[in-house]
């Protein structure tokens, strides 16, 4: 029995007229045991109008009218509110014989993992303590409530829906397999409905009836047009549900459905006026998302969703929520404000910048120049700033990105070169290397790496401390230390541990590898098209998001204890590295490198 206060929720419903709705938010109340009662004419109101207990009246348009001396009855009596379900009108159009200060249209819908969503449209003349106590009390009771006062904006999840599918759709149409699709939304996004579990839950019919409802539906109807022959006449699919992950998924631009949604939210709010949160919230629990889609877009950039709304089917009209905000530099996490705040802070560690966006840090290897090779300024800077993130409580994840075309070229040959012997690489190896490496493999936030162009070297190395590595298609990788006389420290120690044997075939003879082949061997996790790879990123931040903070420390906490287990082997590698400085074919090697030619220890040297 659901509670409020000291008295109980009773619900009396008005039959002969019942719609979705009303239908709908019946059953949501009975789940959470809320008594439901039902009477058919005046005659039968003496036998609940008595009872103790909160009673809120639920009827459809049709027995309001038919009902009115019933309903005022109860009214003059209880400080009740009638629930006047919306499926096929908007509030203005109803005449109700009832005080309006009382009545409050509503309209229901099953959202994700079936839990019933409620959106209650009340006038100006309705108080806020009686528009309040009924969000409260459906919320009390496990329903998603959302607030619309003044006039009313029609339905809002099926506009909301349309905008999903349309965009859907357009992959779809454009050549995406529908599972693809689905999957990018429910294994990617991590939306608890994808964009045809949407339409199969509302039903296209019921959706399509609630869209012509609404006064600005026309474009948004597009999507269920997109739709129709994907479902045929019975809402379902060739399409698995749930569905499974895809490889396929990798290919969906993931961030058109976002837009889609973005694009429908962002005129709402303008429209109607609604708290953005509080409509992102219900967004938010409707679709089954861990974080609400205006957040979403805020953490992705609204510049980068304003792009993805360009390639969608109707951009002109979604984009005109954004523009404005784009026109402003309001463009989410990185700016500090979008649709919602965020907590912002940029800090350069020479040539490493780092920034906080939110609910995570970015830290970018910002020497273009020169390929992000890692001198001593950038050992310094990258551990500088992963310190800074591994203390900062706001972070929940790191991303680390290099600037231009590659995620790093490895150590800085200029710097090995300049080394003049033992003691200057074992200043190296103590100071610099070591520290880092102990950062990297001990931090206590998830590490994610995106690559995009050049890993090599020290630059592909360090990607084997990472816990999710994401690369473009683009990418190269190689550890090819072995060709300048030096030795990969990294991955001879850590890569056969953590890769396997295949990692001695690229330790020995320097060979390049692909994105698709560093991702056979364990170096890269994903690998996606450039232009989706800091997208990517977030989609696994809002992974780390869902999760449990508590979980993820203690999942953290035993990796490291694992990586420990691998130190001596660490330090033998460095300390192998650190004992070729001195030695001719390490000078060679440095030498042949910088002056562009072959060493001269192949076969045949004179």
């Amino acid at each position: 029995m659901a509670q409020h206060g000291s008295g109980r929720l009773g619900v009396l419903t008005i039959e002969g007229d019942e719609g979705w709705s009303v239908a709908e938010l019946r059953e949501a109340l009975g789940r959470r045991g809320v008594v439901v009662e039902s009477i058919r004419s005046p005659e039968e109101l003496p036998s609940v109008a008595g009872r103790s207990g909160t009673v809120l009246v639920v009827t459809g348009p049709r027995s309001a009218i038919g009902l009115g001396e019933v309903l005022r009855e109860l009214l003059s009596h209880r400080p009740s509110a009638v629930l006047l379900a919306l499926d096929r009108h908007l509030m203005h159009e109803l005449e109700v014989p009832l005080p309006r200060r009382q009545v409050i249209g509503f309209r229901a819908f099953q959202g994700a993992r079936g839990r019933t969503s409620v959106e209650l449209s009340a006038g100006s003349d309705v108080p806020g303590e009686v528009l309040d106590s009924v969000t409260s009390l459906l919320r009390a009771a496990g329903i998603n409530a959302l607030q619309l006062r003044g006039a009313d904006p029609g339905p809002v999840a099926p506009r909301v829906v349309a905008a999903y599918a349309a965009q859907a759709g357009a992959l779809i149409r454009d050549g995406e397999p529908p599972e693809a699709v689905e999957a990018a939304a429910v294994h990617r996004l991590c939306f608890g409905l994808g964009p045809i579990g949407a339409v199969r839950s509302f039903g296209r019919e019921r959706l399509e009836e609630a869209l012509r409802v609404s006064e600005r539906s026309g474009d948004a109807a597009e999507g269920l047009d997109v739709m129709r022959d994907l479902l045929g006449d019975s809402d379902s699919a060739a399409v698995p549900d749930p569905v499974p992950p895809v490889d396929r998924m990798w290919s969906v631009d993931s961030a058109l459905l976002l837009a889609g949604v973005v694009g429908e939210l962002s005129l709402l709010a303008s429209e109607i006026g609604v708290d953005r949160a509080e409509l992102d919230t219900y967004v938010r629990d409707l679709l089954g998302s861990p974080v609400g889609p205006l957040a979403y877009a805020d953490l992705l950039g609204l510049d980068a969703i304003a792009q993805s709304l360009r390639r969608g089917p109707v951009p002109s009209r979604w984009e005109r929520g954004l523009k404005p905000l784009i026109e402003r530099g309001e463009l989410g996490a990185k700016s500090g404000r979008g649709f919602l705040r965020w907590h912002v802070e940029l800090a350069e560690e020479g040539k490493v910048r780092y920034e906080l966006r939110g609910a995570y840090a970015l830290i970018t290897l910002s020497r273009p120049e020169r390929l992000n090779a890692l001198d001593e300024g950038m050992w310094r800077g990258l551990r500088s700033a992963l310190r800074r993130a591994n203390g900062d409580d706001r972070v929940r994840a790191v991303l680390v990105k290099g600037e231009g075309r590659a995620f790093s070229a490895g150590d800085d040959i200029a710097m090995m070169a300049a080394w003049k012997g033992f003691g200057d690489a074992k200043a190296w190896h103590d100071e610099l290397l070591m520290p880092l490496l102990r950062e990297l493999l001990e931090h206590s936030k998830p590490l994610i790496a995106l690559v995009d162009g050049i890993a090599f070297g020290g630059g592909c190395e360090l990607l084997l401390g990472f816990d999710v590595v994401v690369a473009s298609e683009r990418s190269l990788f190689s550890v090819p230390e072995v060709l300048i006389g030096a030795i990969p420290p990294i991955a001879s120690s850590l890569g056969p541990a953590f890769l396997g044997r295949k990692i001695a075939r690229y330790a020995l003879t320097g060979e390049w590898m692909t994105a698709d082949q560093a991702r056979e061997l364990g170096i890269v996790d994903v690998v996606v098209h450039h232009s989706q790879l800091e997208q990517v990123g977030v989609e696994f931040v809002v992974k780390v998001i869902r999760s449990s903070p508590q979980s993820i420390r203690s999942v953290k906490e035993v990796i490291a204890a694992f990586r420990s287990t691998q130190w001596p082997l660490l330090a033998l590698g460095a300390n192998r590295l650190v004992s070729l400085a001195s030695t001719e074919e390490f000078r060679e090697g440095m030498e042949a490198f910088l002056g562009r030619r072959s060493p001269r220890w192949f076969l045949g040297k004179k």
